[in-house]
Formats: C-alpha cells, sequence, structure tokens
C-alpha cells in the first residue's frame, strides 16, 4: 500500500520532532519511570500535537469523537507516522479489507485529551497492535497518563 496515499499531513504540523520522539522512546522503555520521566513525557506532549484518524467512508466497525477515532472502544492517536501507518496497515490486515483509506490529521495533545475526557473513552497513545512495544494509556477517570504494553 502506497503511504502517500494515506497519510497526507499538514508540513507546518506540529507533530514531535525525531529527537524528541527518541527521548519520549527512551523514557517508555523503561521498566520503571521516575517522576522526572514523567514529566519529561508530559512536556513533549503538552507542546506538540498528536496524530489523528478517522475512516475515509463512514465504516460500522469504528466510532469517530470529534475526529479521533475509536476501535473497541478505545480512542487512538499517534506521535509519529511510522506508528499512524503500521497500525492503519494493521486494521486493514485484521478487518481484511486491503487498501481501506483513513483520513489522518492533527490535533494538539490537550485537545485530543479534551475529546477523551468529554466522551469518557480511554485513549491509547502509540498503539501498535503487532509489537510488545509499550504506549501511553490517558484514563479520564483518573486523569492520568499510564505505561501500558500491548500484548497479542
Amino acid at each position: 500500500m502506497d503511504n502517500e496515499r494515506i497519510l497526507k499531513l499538514d508540513p507546518d504540523a506540529n507533530i514531535i520532532p525525531p529527537e524528541e520522539l527518541d527521548i519520549l522512546r527512551i523514557k517508555m522503555g523503561k521498566t520503571k519511570r521516575k517522576e522526572a520521566d514523567w514529566d519529561v513525557i508530559k512536556d513533549i506532549l503538552n507542546r506538540h500535537d498528536l496524530i489523528v484518524m478517522e475512516p475515509e467512508k463512514k465504516d460500522r466497525r469504528y466510532r469517530v469523537y470529534d475526529h479521533v477515532m475509536s476501535v473497541d472502544g478505545v480512542l487512538v492517536a499517534f506521535t509519529n507516522v511510522e506508528d499512524c501507518m503500521k497500525h492503519v496497515h494493521w486494521l486493514n490486515d485484521e478487518d481484511g479489507v486491503p487498501g481501506r483509506r483513513f483520513v489522518v490529521g492533527t490535533m494538539p495533545f490537550e485537545q485530543v485529551i479534551s475529546v477523551a475526557e468529554h466522551y469518557r473513552r480511554d485513549l491509547l497513545i502509540d498503539a501498535v497492535m503487532d509489537s510488545r512495544r509499550r504506549c501511553l494509556m490517558y484514563l479520564p477517570a483518573t486523569h492520568e497518563i499510564k505505561a501500558v504494553s500491548m500484548l497479542r
């Protein structure tokens, strides 16, 4: 599948630059994170936009809340293009719909959090379903961010 066809972001989008993404991944890769690690993670997220998506055509498998797609009842967003693309490919493979297209854009982190709180939906950030890598989960009920593993 041609990534250019699926994913076109505004060149001025405020997504996390590679050097800060590396820092975020290092902090997330730790087995135990100190409060200072969480401060760095939150600072990076608060200063940038997340990548959000929704099906190009209405799809009964997914609900969309203010342009943030929900998969199995959980909102999903991404810090980087690569993880978003992996998720698109995983969704298409999982559903047996090769070539299905998604509208992809960016939204400030705080706005994505507001959507999660408004609709009372947990939010997964960088959920790569074919990986054992940790991702972030925002829990609107307690207003906290946690690290979780996506074991499949």
